[in-house]
């Protein structure tokens, strides 16, 4: 689907839903950062509820609350979102 719908664009890493690695768990966040040699803390992950959320305060993450979606968008406000976008552009605002 990504080489798809983002063929102009270039991605190092793309990851999905891993039946063994539940997105509760920091794993397929932590494989992407050392196969791209970043540290594991600070990383942006972008999700829509609370799920999403928690495990990447836990880990001192920066997670970033998408306002589309399955969730709502109180939902990742409250959940500990560092930033809350309404459109994927948005994100280009807060990389660096």
């Amino acid at each position: 689907m990504t080489a798809e719908l983002l063929a102009g664009f270039r991605f190092r890493s793309v990851r999905g839903a891993q039946p063994a690695s539940p997105q509760t768990r920091p794993s397929p966040a932590l494989a992407i950062a050392a196969e791209l040699g970043r540290p594991g803390r600070g990383l942006r992950f972008v999700g829509d509820t609370s799920i999403d959320m928690r495990p990447r305060r836990r880990r001192r993450d920066a997670p970033v609350g998408a306002l589309w979606g399955f969730g709502r968008p109180t939902s990742s406000a409250r959940s500990g979102a560092s930033v809350l976008i309404a459109s994927p552009l948005d994100l280009l605002d807060h990389l660096g």
